[in-house]
C-alpha cells in the first residue's frame, strides 16, 4: 500500500525542495549555506539522496541533522526501494549494476552498520507521495488517470513518460518531481503542464538545485569538475 502524506502549506513559512542527491554531500552543504532556513520551514527532497557519489555519509549526516533542526519529509525513490529491496534479499543484481551505483553504497554500509541502520529505518518512514492544497509532490511521475490512492509503485519511483502530456485528468494541481535529469541540470518549471522538475544531475552535471514554492525563488549549488 502506497504512503500517502497529506500538509497544509500554511504551516510553514516556507517549502523548499530538493531532489536526487545522490550522495553529493558537499553539493547540499554549499546549497544549504545559501539558504537560512529556520525550524519554521519545510524541506522536501523528493528521493533518491543515496548512490552514485562519493560523500555518502555527508550526505546523510546532513539529512538527519537538517531533520532535527527543521521540518525534513523525505520521499521514497528507486534508489531507495533498490537499497531497502538489496537487503530483503531483492532484485540484489539490479541494485549492484554499474550504472545504478549501488556497490559504493554497499562498500560503505558494510563497514558501518550504525550508519547502515538509521538509512533504513529512515528509508523505511518515507512516504510515496506528498499532496498539499496546491501541489502534488513524487519521485519520478503520476499516471494522471488514477487517483494518488490507486497509483502503481514501480509508474511512481521508476516512469520516464511524459505524464505532463496526459490533460484528462481533472486535477489541476502542479506535480513537482525528480528522477528525469532536466535540459542543461535546470529547474524546469512549466506553467502551461503544471509541473516543476528538480533533477538538476548531480552526478552528471555537478549541479544540486532547491526551489522555494512560496517566493518561487531557484537555489543552485555547483562544483567545477
Amino acid at each position: 500500500m502506497l504512503k500517502i502524506l497529506k500538509i497544509k502549506e500554511n504551516e510553514y513559512r516556507n517549502i523548499y525542495v530538493i531532489s536526487d542527491i545522490h550522495a553529493h554531500g558537499n553539493l547540499l552543504e554549499n546549497l544549504l549555506k545559501k539558504i537560512k532556513y529556520s525550524k519554521e520551514d519545510l524541506f522536501i527532497v523528493l528521493g533518491d539522496s543515496c548512490d552514485r557519489g562519493n560523500e555518502l555519509e555527508k550526505t546523510y549526516e546532513i539529512l538527519f541533522k537538517l531533520k532535527k533542526e527543521s521540518n525534513l519529509i523525505h520521499l521514497l525513490g528507486n534508489h531507495e526501494k533498490m537499497l531497502e529491496d538489496y537487503y530483503m534479499g531483492i532484485n540484489t543484481k539490479t541494485y549492484l549494476m554499474k550504472e545504478n551505483g549501488g556497490n559504493g553504497t554497499k562498500i560503505i554500509l558494510e563497514d558501518n552498520e550504525e550508519l547502515k541502520d538509521n538509512i533504513l529505518d529512515f528509508i523505511y518512514e518515507m512516504p510515496h507521495i506528498i499532496e498539499s492544497e496546491n501541489y502534488i509532490f513524487v519521485h519520478a511521475g503520476i499516471d494522471k488517470k488514477l487517483s494518488l490512492e490507486n497509483q502503481n509503485e514501480k509508474y511512481i519511483l521508476w516512469t520516464r513518460d511524459r505524464f505532463w502530456l496526459d490533460k484528462s485528468s481533472k486535477n489541476n494541481k502542479i506535480i513537482v518531481f525528480g528522477h528525469r535529469i532536466q535540459e542543461y541540470g535546470n529547474i524546469k518549471v512549466d506553467n502551461f503542464y503544471n509541473y516543476i522538475g528538480m533533477d538538476c544531475g548531480t552526478y552528471k552535471f555537478n549541479r544540486l538545485g532547491c526551489y522555494e514554492l512560496k517566493s518561487k525563488k531557484i537555489y543552485m549549488s555547483e562544483e567545477n569538475i
